[in-house]
């Protein structure tokens, strides 16, 4: 119920009381369902400086992985420059939504590895490990990569990523 309340506020009392409690709410509510829709509401209707900064603190402090994830989302989507990427990339040696959010900023392709369904959604991989050959084939087929290409567009995203994703993140290998 709180959930389904901070939404309906957010979209039609879309005001500073409304703002404050979404804000609240976004750090304090013991249950991590509203606190995710909170931030959501946040990044649609209040896209400034203080919602960013609340947005990438709870990307980092939040302790529920789907609040982590709204927050990483609503940055990506809302503010999609350096400082974000920059976040993403720092988050993305560890989380996979970050990973596929960063991923995303290159390609389809990079966007989908990084989820066990290649759907570009939870459940993520672990970005630590490996990914194999099968799961990077699957991807390149869902996103019409020809088999030729392959080898080229792990070597571009695993550019981008900064590490080998057949390889995955190791500490101090990125």
């Amino acid at each position: 119920p709180r959930r389904a309340a901070l939404q309906g506020l957010a979209e039609k009392w879309p005001d500073e009381t409304t703002r404050k409690l979404l804000a609240e709410r976004a750090v304090q509510d013991q249950d991590a369902s509203p606190r995710r829709a909170a931030l959501q509401g946040l990044a649609e209707k209040w896209p400034d400086e203080t919602t960013r900064k609340l947005l990438a603190e709870r990307a980092v402090e939040d302790k529920a992985e789907d609040v982590r994830i709204a927050a990483l989302q609503g940055l990506a989507e809302k503010w999609p420059d350096e400082t974000t990427r920059k976040l993403l990339a720092d988050r993305a040696r560890i989380d996979g939504a970050a990973v596929s959010l960063l991923g995303g900023q290159q390609s389809e392709f990079g966007r989908i590895l990084f989820t066990k369904d290649l759907d570009g959604i939870f459940p993520y991989l672990d970005p630590t490990d490996p990914i194999s050959r099968e799961h990077i084939e699957r991807a390149a087929r869902r996103t019409n990569i020809a088999a030729d290409r392959i080898d080229e567009t792990v070597r571009s995203l695993s550019e981008h990523l900064g590490w080998d994703i057949t390889r995955g993140h190791k500490s101090g290998s990125g």
